[in-house]
Formats: C-alpha cells, sequence, structure tokens
C-alpha cells in the first residue's frame, strides 16, 4: 500500500511518480500534481488514451508507439 497510492514519494525524495496508465484518474493525476509531483505513465500505446491522459494533465507518456502518440496529440491540439 506504500507505494501503490503513492503516499511515500516525498520520503523517497523522488519529485514525481509514473503510476501504470491503468491506475490513473483525472482525481488522482490532479492531486499528485497540486502536492507538486510530476506524473508520467507507462505503457501507453494506444492513442485515444495518449490524449485522455494528456487532458488528465498528465507530464509524461511512455509508449511502444511514440509516433503514433504524438501524431494522436498533434491532432487533439
Amino acid at each position: 500500500p506504500f507505494l501503490r497510492h503513492a503516499r511515500g514519494w516525498r520520503l523517497l525524495g523522488a519529485s514525481g511518480l509514473h503510476p501504470q496508465h491503468t491506475l490513473l484518474s483525472a482525481a488522482r493525476v490532479e492531486a499528485l500534481r497540486r502536492r507538486g509531483a510530476i506524473v508520467g505513465t507507462w505503457t501507453v500505446n494506444e492513442p485515444a488514451l495518449a490524449v485522455a491522459y494528456a487532458a488528465f494533465g498528465v507530464d509524461v507518456l511512455i509508449s511502444d508507439v511514440p509516433g503514433r502518440v504524438l501524431e494522436a496529440l498533434g491532432a487533439a491540439s
């Protein structure tokens, strides 16, 4: 529970968190960002999910298909 819910990230000296994308929600990203965290997520290969997570305010998207993700994000802006 310590790391799963990201309660101890500051105690570890981390400046950000990179949970698996299935653990994200807009509320969780917002709460982490309010506490000053850089928020990344992995592995986002579906362009529609990349657009959704970008809308949540995620700072970093880790992907196996970065070209497809960048294309989707460019189309969404």
